[in-house]
């Protein structure tokens, strides 16, 4: 592993960009470590050598010009004759602070990656964008945080991911409108995903809450599920926006209605007539227009062992 610490700024250099980028070129299928600090990033930092980036808990990597992404990794794309895909390569702790003027990090191809410890902040359009070019498979992505602390990004996404087999686990999405959109849905497991909005607040108006969906789950052209396990959908306009096969497993809606006054909410949207399971929720009502569930009713729509509270019913 390679350290930060060991490659300063040149002269003439105003940011810490092309000093990043020197470490992570002499660290092919390595890694480079960035120590405590705030570190001002002006270009993109592209890693394309399947370079792993491991970032102190309190490393900052914020944002100081417009770009597309403060960091993108682009791996090898996986093929099944390929002798050494992008496999098991990470980015780890610290924060990317986009500051509202570009996205955080967009991850494409790669196979078994690991994503933890991380927080996101005030991505411009994502938080944290895997895909949509290219192809992957398998992203563990653990304990990450993303928030939105300025204004002006409305209609921002957290997570959105067009690849597929991922597990996302104990992640919590403050104020990006649109949660998580999942954009393919096959085989990608949500587990203990908290998506809230209404903290960011400008002269006591909530930024985010306009249009905003905790879930949007849709699918693909193969064979397309997802599984979403005691996932909190927390004050959105529409809780559960899905689209394809899905599974809601000790799933839950709340709409924080005493503090933001924001009506006209609804837990479900089905917008398919493949086989959705709800089981083991609970669902309440807040508000005077909250409704639980809108779309498509038959034989594949299977509500069990639900908890219902407010007067809310179905």
């Amino acid at each position: 592993m390679l350290s930060l610490e060991n490659y300063p700024r040149l002269a003439g250099e105003a940011d810490d960009s092309p000093r990043i980028m020197r470490a992570v070129a002499d660290a092919p299928r390595s890694s480079v470590f960035i120590p405590e600090g705030k570190y001002e990033i002006a270009s993109t930092i592209v890693v394309e050598n399947q370079c792993s980036l491991r970032l102190d808990p309190f490393a900052v990597l914020k944002a100081v010009k417009e770009m597309d992404f403060v960091v993108k990794w682009i791996g090898t794309r996986y093929r099944p004759d390929e002798e050494r895909p992008s496999r098991n390569y990470f980015i780890t702790g610290g924060e990317i602070d986009a500051c509202g003027l570009a996205s955080c990090l967009q991850l494409q191809n790669f196979v078994h990656f690991t994503l933890r410890d991380t927080t996101f902040t005030s991505g411009k359009k994502y938080g944290l964008c895997v895909g949509p070019e290219g192809g992957g498979v398998e992203l563990i992505a653990d304990n990450l945080y993303f928030s939105c602390t300025v204004p002006g990004c409305q209609g921002n996404i957290g997570i959105y991911t067009h690849y597929t087999d991922g597990h996302y686990t104990d992640i919590v999405i403050v104020d990006y409108t649109i949660g998580v959109y999942d954009d393919r849905s096959c085989s990608n497991r949500y587990t203990r995903v908290h998506v809230w909005v209404g903290a960011m607040q400008v002269d006591k108006v909530p930024q985010y809450l306009d249009d905003s969906i905790n879930f949007i789950i849709k699918g693909g052209e193969d064979a397309t599920e997802v599984l979403l396990r005691d996932c909190y959908a927390d004050t959105g306009a529409i809780g559960f926006d899905l689209y394809c096969t899905a599974r809601l497993i000790g799933c839950a809606y709340y709409n924080n209605y005493k503090w933001l006054k924001f009506d006209d909410v609804l837990c479900i949207r089905n917008n398919t007539t493949a086989p959705i399971q709800v089981f083991d929720g609970c669902w309440t009502k807040t508000s005077p227009k909250a409704k639980f569930y809108q779309g498509f009713p038959g034989e594949n729509i299977s509500f069990r062992d639900n908890v219902f509270r407010g007067g809310l019913t179905y």
